[in-house]
């Protein structure tokens, strides 16, 4: 990624009518990018986000994500658990927990900066340690950078449910770059209230999907029934807009629209957003590899970011493919491309195979408990 490339800002313009099947239609809603005023710090802009002194972005108003608390190196943010998180079965994505992390380890970074800076991640990983509970209200990520100068920063987190339980804990490289300012007085105020609710607020419209119904299937089956119509859409991705559109043994491929929906207030398409998206396509070509009865719990994530991507220009591409399949772990690799075929990142996981899950499921035991038990004993 160049610093020309990063640095230059996308123009401001109405919201527009999102093309992408999010949760609701209509608007986009939030502002992008958010400008910020000439002389500010990143900390006192970041400060002015978590009393709510400037308007949200679209990718705020799509999923709830909120800075609640900064100060100089550390943020808090805080994301709602709804249901419009769900996969197809009903446990929640934990590609959220990459999406979670993405905003919190950028921003603390962010907080250590002087006027007229700003970030782009370059490396996000995540270590996964439990699943999300379905009975947790929100998650929590809690930032802290470990170093910054005038050229690149790298930062830690945890992230937690709302009942304390340590979900996962993620790192990043970021490369600090400069970013436009305005005058205070061009910094536009919050749109006024709309009676609908947002996106990750809006009652659940779609039936889960009984885990019966995967019950002799392969992961390879499971896949090929969304792209043909067998299953209805997941809430995720309903939300979000991505789609499997081709699955082999080994092999998954997904595209993304690049809504406004999932910009961020830098005005490009929210690396977290992107980081779901790549985690999806992963995990699904791993899912082709199992037999029936077969669920897995993933254990982490990596992707490199090798150039920012701006809203309204056609579809990413994910393409993953397996690169081993043990007894116990398998390992993945993914390239993410955009509408003109440039990389966008690169990324891999590794995930826990766990023999004889689905029957479990249907035999009444909670996926949650039995994933816990699974990674606590190393896949026994």
């Amino acid at each position: 990624m160049t610093e020309t490339e990063a640095a230059a800002p996308p123009q401001m313009r109405e919201p527009v009518v999102s093309s992408a099947p999010m949760a609701q239609r209509g608007p986009v809603r939030g502002v992008w990018p958010v400008p910020v005023p000439h002389g500010q710090t990143g900390l006192e802009t970041l400060q002015a986000d978590a009393v709510s002194a400037r308007p949200l972005s679209p990718i705020n108003r799509l999923t709830g994500l909120r800075l609640t608390e900064t100060t100089a190196g550390r943020t808090t943010f805080t994301m709602p658990l709804s249901p419009w998180f769900q996969n197809g079965v009903g446990f929640v994505d934990p590609g959220m927990l990459a999406f979670l992390a993405d905003a919190g380890l950028s921003t603390s970074i962010h907080a250590t900066l002087p006027p007229g800076k700003g970030v782009v991640t370059s490396e996000l990983s995540v270590k996964y340690i439990q699943p999300i509970h379905r009975d947790a209200a929100q998650l929590i990520c809690r930032a802290e950078t470990l170093h910054s100068n005038q050229r690149v920063g790298a930062s830690t987190c945890e992230l937690l449910d709302s009942d304390g339980r340590l979900l996962g804990h993620g790192s990043t490289r970021c490369v600090v770059i400069d970013i436009p300012t305005v005058d205070p007085e061009d910094v536009p105020g919050h749109p006024a209230d709309l009676e609908s609710p947002d996106p990750w607020q809006a009652p659940m419209t779609l039936e889960i999907q009984e885990p019966a119904a995967f019950d002799d299937m392969t992961g390879l089956e499971v896949c090929l029934g969304y792209v043909r119509g067998q299953f209805d859409v997941t809430p995720i991705d309903l939300l979000f807009g991505g789609r499997g559109i081709t699955f082999e043994d080994g092999l998954a491929i997904w595209e993304l629209p690049t809504s406004p929906w999932l910009a961020s207030g830098a005005g490009t398409i929210f690396g977290g957003a992107i980081a779901r998206f790549t985690q999806a396509t992963l995990e699904t070509a791993m899912l082709t590899t199992y037999p029936a009865q077969t669920i897995y719990a993933t254990l982490d994530l990596q992707v490199h970011f090798l150039r920012p991507t701006l809203p309204e220009t056609g579809k990413l591409r994910a393409e993953a493919t397996v690169d081993q399949r043990g007894r116990t772990v398998t390992f993945a690799s993914a390239r993410v491309t955009n509408e003109s075929g440039k990389l966008v990142a690169l990324a891999r996981a590794s995930a826990l195979v766990v023999p004889d899950g689905m029957r479990r499921i249907l035999r009444g035991d909670f996926a949650e408990d039995m994933l816990d038990a699974a990674i606590a004993g190393g896949g026994t």
